[in-house]
């Protein structure tokens, strides 16, 4: 007797728990507004100076590019460092009008510094911040729970 009246118990609640409302979420990720860090800034630093000491146009840092490969990252956080969806990252910035992409990605690096100077020691992320089309970048850096810095810069040619 008193397991069956556990029983309906839990039963109606699991009822009343599955009728509530959702909470809305206050997040709109339509409107979010992407500002740069203090570690974006100083990889925007070192890019442009790399680019102007190889007589490339310095890129200007795009924040709607920026804000995708934001989305990127932080999916990189939880899934590890791959280039998974780029192919829907360049679709979504084509339809706004961007003629060409490249991405580069990286993980570890304790500083910005260190950072871009492991991609310049990779021929394939060298060629990419070398390709002299590119009109801006966007760039995401974020950290994981264990302290781990995720990297990512999306460059665009409009």
């Amino acid at each position: 007797m008193i397991l069956a009246i556990i029983l309906a118990v839990l039963i109606i609640g699991f009822i009343i728990y599955l009728k509530r409302k959702p909470k809305k979420s206050t997040v709109n990720y339509v409107l979010m507004v992407k500002t740069l860090t203090d570690d974006e800034k100083a990889f925007e630093v070192l890019l442009n100076t790399h680019r102007e000491k190889n007589a490339l146009k310095p890129l200007k840092c795009d924040l709607e590019a920026s804000r995708v490969i934001g989305l990127h990252v932080d999916w990189m956080l939880i899934n590890g460092i791959k280039h998974d969806r780029f192919a829907d990252r360049l679709g979504y910035l084509m339809n706004k009008g961007v003629k060409s992409a490249g991405e580069i990605l990286a993980y570890k690096h304790r500083s910005p510094k260190t950072a871009f100077s492991a991609f310049l020691n990779s021929e394939t992320h060298k060629k990419q911040i070398n390709v002299g089309s590119w009109d801006a970048f966007g760039i995401s850096i974020k950290t994981d729970s264990l302290g781990k810095k995720y990297y990512g810069i999306l460059f665009i040619e409009i």
